[in-house]
């Protein structure tokens, strides 16, 4: 069968930042079938952030080893990219200040992984994003959240930085402009409050 690219353009709304780490903070996610409990609200909290923060994809976040992340210099260093390119992601001091208390509490080794939930082989790699994708996305109105996140993250850079399209592209790994602008979706009220 052949693959239909739905493409999404849904955004966070106002207050669902709150909503979403509320549920975290709750412990726990009602699904159809039985509930899932986080295993910490750190790792849950932490993941979350960071990819709206960072504009990172999930398996390059659950991937990620303590010494990848230069916290001085403020960069992520990523090996393990959807396109197969190694990117250096720049921090902003909220995500930096989330890693930085966070491997402080659990005294991680550099070599540690920053999440649970990938066993470190290559195998495992599919079935931990599918499980991420389906247990792990807490939201009110969709289970997609971090997918989401996919476009909330690039929009922000655009909304919220005086950084060129370049920049940004180099943040988030797109390697066209026609890529960037799937995944940049600009609100309507937004752009109209920048006219005259």
């Amino acid at each position: 069968m052949k693959r239909v690219d739905q493409e999404r353009d849904r955004r966070l709304e106002r207050g669902e930042d709150e909503a979403v780490l509320a549920v975290i903070d709750g412990g726990e996610l009602t699904r159809k079938h039985k509930p899932y409990a986080f295993l910490t609200r750190w790792f849950c909290v932490l993941l979350y952030l960071l990819a709206l923060e960072s504009a990172m994809r999930l398996r390059e976040m659950y991937t990620l080893r303590v010494h990848q992340a230069d916290l001085p210099k403020r960069t992520i260093f990523l090996d393990k990219t959807k396109n197969g390119d190694k990117r250096q992601v720049p921090t902003s001091s909220v995500a930096r200040g989330l890693l930085e208390a966070y491997v402080a509490e659990r005294k991680l080794a550099p070599d540690a992984l920053l999440f649970p939930w990938w066993s470190g082989e290559d195998a495992a790699l599919s079935a931990t994003s599918d499980f991420l994708s389906k247990s792990c996305s807490p939201t009110c109105s969709s289970r997609r959240a971090l997918h989401d996140l996919q476009r909330e993250a690039p929009s922000r850079l655009f909304e919220r930085t005086q950084l060129s399209e370049t920049q940004i592209m180099k943040i988030t790994g797109h390697n066209s402009q026609r890529m960037m602008m799937r995944y940049a979706n600009l609100r309507g009220s937004d752009l109209a409050a920048g006219l005259w």
